[in-house]
């Protein structure tokens, strides 16, 4: 299990988790976009996160993500399962993926350029996270995440190293305020800030 905080309004939160190991991880502070991971046994645990629960149950045939998203008033967990990347075959291959948990895009997709014209990747529903892309080599990617109700882009993710042999999750987080740009204006040379990506590698 691997557990990732995407609660924007507040700089960390209070975990813990019980079920069938109790206090298997006790009151830890977890910085926002940090994470954690532990092994657990199959069965039924409880995750307690600054006093609000989720219930979850471990299956050995997957992997497990539980991303914390929303206020740090009406905390949320995602439960986001998958399976490991299978190297048997080709000891080079990559993947990685997008997963929104922003409240804020009910549905995110995913381009190589600016433009909303332009042909959409990847997409990915609030709580989801869109299909694995594929590739063998190093590479380095950058994209544009839009809101889809929007022409703007919100959010440019630039210069992100993937390695062969590698499995990654890249989690679009926060939330808006009146302080921050929440997407491109063609006519600032600034960026939109108020969301952010968490990379996190997949186990």
């Amino acid at each position: 299990v691997q557990y990732i905080n995407a609660v924007s309004d507040a700089s960390k939160v209070e975990v813990s988790l019980n079920g069938l190991n109790p206090n298997l991880l006790d009151k830890a502070m977890i910085e926002y976009t940090g994470s954690t991971a532990t092994v657990i046994p199959p069965g039924n645990n409880i995750l307690n996160v600054n006093g609000f629960t989720t219930e979850f149950n471990i299956d050995t045939t997957q992997r497990l993500l539980l991303i914390s998203t929303g206020k740090s008033s009406t905390i949320e967990t995602i439960e986001n399962r998958f399976t490991p990347l299978d190297l048997s075959v080709n000891q080079s291959l990559l993947r990685y993926r997008f997963i929104n948990a922003t409240s804020d895009a009910q549905l995110i997709n995913i381009r190589e350029f600016a433009a909303d014209s332009m042909p959409i990747i990847e997409s990915a529903y609030f709580k989801n996270s869109s299909n694995y892309l594929f590739d063998s080599r190093l590479k380095v990617i950058s994209y544009y995440i839009f809101n889809d109700t929007d022409s703007n882009y919100i959010h440019r993710l630039s210069d992100l190293t993937v390695t062969p042999g590698k499995s990654y999750a890249i989690i679009f987080a926060g939330l808006k305020n009146p302080k921050c740009q929440e997407k491109k204006d063609p006519r600032k040379k600034t960026e939109p800030n108020c969301y952010s990506i968490i990379i996190q590698q997949e186990f």
